[in-house]
């Protein structure tokens, strides 16, 4: 039961003490502006929303965006300032209301404009400064900060696509992206089926230069054979009893090589039929990607 207690009591002392240091980091803050040391009150008001967001420190904040000529970045601070006070019902409604309207005409924007039937493309990706950027907002001006912008488009099995270039504030680009090169030396690999077929066909090949070249020893022994002991009427004349046993050995032989280049030759050109026909039947491979597409604004 002790120990339910303290684990209910640590929610309440850990949420005290954030907004203790985050109260004392924005003082902070306050005391580092009076003495024009901007870019470190900057930092504390940063750390201080984070640890408890209030109406007070996020104007604060938007106002360090931009100073910092951050605009977009600002506008989107004083917004949500403007939804905490509204949701709080702080009385600095109108304040954060106006200092976002104040600053919107000034914002550049940027279009991301996709060929046609690219974004339906597998795995593609699209990044501006690193970041990921979502196909909600393709086709949309959206707010950005004034400085050097880098667009990147991927896809699997296709070339990147980049565009870089300068946004000031106040400006409405459109970056009209292409569709996209295949890169032709990300082939897909052959899947089994083809590859098996290839080899079976391969080894069909070769089975049937062997039975070939084996048939032509045959005939080779039998020439000898008729040639060492020619025919007459049908007898075999051979000139001594030596070479009529070689006659024998090599008409033995002439047969065997026969026989075995028949069946060599045969099984070969059986496996050069399923090989063809395993590759003219294996499926064509294809390639699923989930496509990514995580929001960000």
């Amino acid at each position: 039961m002790a120990c339910i207690a303290v684990t209910l009591a640590a929610g309440p002392a850990r949420a005290q003490s954030d907004a203790v240091a985050a109260q004392s980091m924005f003082n902070e803050a306050r005391a580092l502006l009076e003495q024009g040391r901007t870019e470190e009150a900057c930092v504390l008001f940063e750390k201080s929303a984070v640890l408890e967001p209030n109406v007070g420190t996020l104007l604060n904040l938007g106002g360090c965006h931009e100073q910092r000529g951050q605009l977009a970045t600002a506008w989107g601070v004083y917004n949500r300032a403007l939804r905490l006070a509204i949701k709080r019902g702080d009385p600095r409604v109108a304040t954060a209301r106006e200092e976002a309207a104040r600053i919107e005409p000034r914002l550049a924007r940027v279009t991301i404009a996709l060929a046609p039937g690219l974004g339906s493309t597998p795995g593609l990706t699209v990044t501006r400064n690193g970041a990921p950027v979502s196909a909600a907002v393709f086709d949309v001006a959206t707010p950005v900060d004034a400085g050097e912008h880098v667009i990147v488009v991927r896809a699997p099995h296709h070339r990147p696509w980049t565009d870089r270039r300068r946004v000031d504030d106040g400006a409405a680009v459109v970056v009209r992206v292409p569709a996209l090169e295949r890169d032709a030396s990300d082939a897909p690999l052959p899947d089994t089926r083809t590859r098996v077929a290839f080899g079976v066909g391969v080894g069909g090949v070769a089975a049937v230069a062997g039975g070939l070249v084996l048939g032509a020893i045959a005939i080779g022994k039998w020439s000898s054979v008729t040639d060492a002991c020619p025919v007459t009427d049908g007898v075999a004349l051979c000139p001594s009893e030596t070479v009529q046993a070689q006659r024998r050995d090599d008409a033995e032989s002439a047969q065997t090589f026969a026989t075995v280049s028949t069946i060599v030759t045969g099984v070969g050109l059986v496996a050069l039929a399923a090989g063809i026909v395993l590759g003219l039947t294996a499926p064509t491979r294809t390639h699923h990607a989930m496509r990514s597409s995580p929001f960000t604004f």
